[in-house]
């Protein structure tokens, strides 16, 4: 009530207005009439002027109030008309500036207006279409045809909404959704209707898209070789491949809407566990491997059911994904893909028994094997045990050195390298290397060259033999030979004692040598062969040196300082001359008789001769006793040569007995290996 009052006080304020100047006029009229003209006192003039002048003032305030009812009336008109502009141009902008395009047509076909939007999407100018014929502007299926909007409009349907392809002027397909409402006059009169239409071209270019991407990814879940599942919130399996049904022999019936967990016997609920964690994360379950058997499940074809019974193993990767269909809120589900990793399995389990097997002869096996890179600066790739074993390093030693620091002359890996680079392979090359501790080595190296997919070599793969010992015994061999053979050409013990300095010396340290003969008579040694760096002698006395005590023992002797001294403090030894670091002696002997000593020393090396060298000096001991011997021999048979010469000059005459002499001279003769010097 108050806001009407209000309201009606708003309307008729220049009504007011005129009253109250109508009331101000009076007041001024009856003050002049008092000022001015004197006409008697001022309430009379107010209250009772005379009937002339009511009249007249009368007729004044009604002007007034007239001319300001007349006001009120033209101010309320323009207000109205300026409302009314406001309204159209605010009109014109939303018609002009709507996001769809729109068009007025009237009840005989006509365009009567267009906005921006619907000239951009029919793709013709203003001047084109109104007064045109609504079918001729942007034709579509429905032009023409009982559907027609402004049609069903005229019949008195309210509101038409619907899906129609429309043709631009330069001949693009547009697919819109059209909106027609009744469009009236004042007083509700029928003019035509108000089309609007909503492009939706690329939404449905996106949709087809979505249905080609649809039906493309359903082909590939229909054909990969795994089993994908598709699981709710509750584990319910929703969906699954066609891999699914043929590697499970099962059918939908069966699988459908059943728990996963009962499906795959997620006995322990792992399984369950690990898949309700993926629910509201971006997480994935990867390498979760699962046993299965397969005779749980019951079989379409009893035939594949025998064949595929048993154990299988399945490795299950799963991920939250999120669906949402159609005018339907969108759910969280999961997606697993149960792949069949038996084979693999087996595969992986029959590669590690092979692996540990290889690994097993790689590792055990007492020839070094490696990979290592090519060129002079090589490094180790990967080694056996063994290789630690012949050469003394660590495993990490050899991985972090240069393999040219391996060789005794660190020029040859180059050599090495190369040749392999070249033939692609060497086949028993003999390698010239040293141990940690200095040592020479040598190593029998077959090696191969790898290359990559260009041809290129990355790596050799290398076995190398430990063949020092052979080659030792070979040049052993070699070496005794050579010592066998001098033992019948050579004349005397010191060209014999040379040519076994020289050739022992090819294998062990001899520039310390000698041979000592015992005279029992003076208790001294006498050398008829003696070299050495630091002392001189022809003789000495026996007593009690290492010498004299390898004869009185008639056992060989190999000491270091610390065996010697232990000797010398037990009174067994006495030292004469210098002491040296390692000492090695071997009786000499004629059969049983212990005649004298062969004895090797270095002053420098007290690691210089081991057991194996000792084995090697009593041989040499041995063919120097079988040269002595033969040598007495000789000149014991000469000496009875000389004998039996005199014996026959003296006897000649004596026919039988020279004979018989002739003979024994033939015979002896014969023993020594020259010819007969009678013909008997």
């Amino acid at each position: 009530m108050k806001h009407k009052h209000k309201k009606l006080h708003h309307n008729f304020y220049l009504v007011w207005i005129g009253i109250g100047m109508g009331a101000l006029y009076w007041l001024l009229e009856s003050l002049i009439h008092v000022v001015v003209f004197h006409k008697g006192p001022f309430i009379k003039q107010l209250l009772y002027p005379d009937p002339h002048e009511t009249w007249m003032r009368l007729l004044v305030i009604g002007i007034i109030i007239i001319s300001t009812i007349l006001a009120q009336f033209i101010a309320k008109k323009l207000t109205l008309a300026e409302a009314t502009k406001l309204a159209h141009a605010e009109l014109d902008q939303i018609f002009n500036t709507a996001a769809d395009g729109m068009r007025v047509i009237d009840k005989d076909f006509n365009v009567l207006r267009v906005n921006e939007t619907f000239l951009t999407l029919s793709g013709i100018n203003k001047d084109e279409t109104v007064s045109k014929k609504c079918y001729d502007v942007f034709h579509g299926l429905l032009c023409n045809a009982q559907g027609c909007p402004l049609t069903r409009i005229l019949k008195g349907e309210e509101r038409i909404e619907c899906e129609v392809e429309k043709e631009r002027i330069d001949g693009i397909k547009v697919t819109c959704i059209v909106t027609a409402t009744p469009f009236c006059g004042p007083g509700g009169k029928l003019i035509g209707i108000v089309e609007d239409f909503k492009d939706i071209t690329e939404r449905k270019r996106a949709e087809v898209e979505i249905k080609k991407a649809k039906n493309f990814s359903n082909n590939i879940v229909a054909t990969v070789p795994d089993s994908l599942l598709v699981v709710d919130k509750d584990l319910k399996i929703k969906s699954a491949n066609r891999t699914f049904y043929e590697t499970f022999q099962t059918e939908p019936e069966k699988v459908i809407n059943t728990s996963i967990a009962d499906f795959l016997g997620d006995e322990d609920g792992r399984l369950s566990a690990a898949l309700t964690r993926l629910f509201g994360t971006d997480d994935m379950l990867e390498n979760f491997e699962l046993p299965y058997q397969l005779e749980k499940l019951g079989s379409l074809h009893e035939t594949q059911r025998l064949i595929s019974r048993g154990e299988r193993i399945f490795n299950i990767t799963a991920r939250r994904i999120i669906i949402a269909e159609e005018e339907e809120e969108e759910e969280e589900e999961e997606l697993i893909v149960l792949q069949d990793i038996t084979e693999r399995k087996r595969a992986e389990e029959t590669l590690r028994i092979s692996e540990e097997k290889y690994r097993g002869l790689v590792e055990n096996i007492n020839m070094g094997i490696c990979r290592v890179t090519p060129g002079e600066k090589g490094r180790h790739i990967e080694i056996n045990p063994a290789m630690s074993r012949i050469f003394g390093y660590s495993r990490e030693e050899l991985l972090r050195m240069n393999i040219s620091d391996m060789y005794q002359d660190p020029s040859d890996r180059k050599m090495s390298s190369d040749k392999v680079c070249a033939q692609g392979f060497l086949k028993n090359e003999y390698l010239k290397l040293r141990r940690k501790d200095g040592s020479p080595i040598i190593v029998s190296d077959t090696s191969t060259a790898v290359r990559d997919e260009k041809g290129n070599i990355i790596y050799f793969d290398a076995i190398l033999e430990d063949i020092t010992e052979r080659k030792r015994q070979e040049l052993i061999q070699q070496v005794l030979y050579q010592i066998s053979s001098a033992v019948h050409a050579t004349k005397s013990i010191s060209e014999l004692s040379g040519v076994i300095q020289r050739e022992l010396g090819t294998i062990i340290d001899t520039k310390n040598f000698f041979i000592a003969l015992y005279n029992k008579k003076d208790d001294t040694l006498s050398l008829p062969y003696y070299k050495d760096e630091t002392d001189h002698f022809e003789s000495f006395p026996a007593g009690k040196t290492c010498t004299a005590y390898v004869i009185r023992n008639d056992q060989p002797l190999l000491a270091n300082r610390k065996k010697i001294d232990k000797l010398v403090k037990a009174g067994e030894v006495e030292i004469i001359g210098t002491l040296s670091k390692v000492w090695l002696g071997v009786p000499l002997k004629l059969g049983k008789e212990v005649i004298g000593a062969v004895v090797i020393q270095s002053y420098t090396d007290e690691n210089a001769y081991g057991e194996k060298d000792l084995e090697i000096l009593k041989y040499i001991a041995e063919q120097l006793g079988l040269f002595i011997e033969r040598k007495r021999a000789e000149e014991d048979l000469r000496k009875r040569l000389e004998e039996l010469e005199i014996f026959y000059d003296a006897t000649i005459g004596r026919e039988g007995r020279i004979i018989e002499l002739k003979q024994q001279v033939n015979e002896l003769l014969a023993q020594i290996g020259k010819e007969k010097k009678y013909d008997v």
